[in-house]
């Protein structure tokens, strides 16, 4: 479960492993996707939808994946769903990270004080 309160910054690392349990770094015409919708429907159009290209991950399999606070900041409080899923060469299509929740908390504070 991923927790963020509305409009914050989140910097998320998730490792991508090989089927036998290895580090997988992406490779040139490798890419993934980190998506969030509000329910498992797959006509509904993401609320946050971030691709991350082999230049943008760190070493060993580490997918480096950035929030911003424009990504949350208009989103309702309350529950979500995310994946990250990986193209592998252009042609196969794997989830890493299948349906999990991410939760949207309110955030009192306003980034205007600080």
């Amino acid at each position: 479960m991923i927790k963020l309160p509305r409009g914050n910054t989140l910097d998320l690392s998730i490792m991508l492993y090989d089927a036998g349990g290895a580090p997988y770094a992406l490779k040139e015409k490798d890419s993934a996707v980190f998506t969030v919708k509000l329910r498992d429907d797959m006509s509904e159009n993401p609320i946050i939808q971030k691709y991350i290209l082999p230049s943008e991950c760190g070493e060993n399999g580490e997918l480096l994946i950035h929030l911003d606070p424009r990504d949350t900041v208009s989103l309702e409080t309350g529950y979500y769903l995310y994946d990250v899923a990986v193209l592998i060469g252009g042609r196969d299509f794997y989830t890493a990270v299948i349906a999990d929740t991410f939760r949207i908390l309110p955030a009192l504070g306003e980034p205007e004080v600080i």
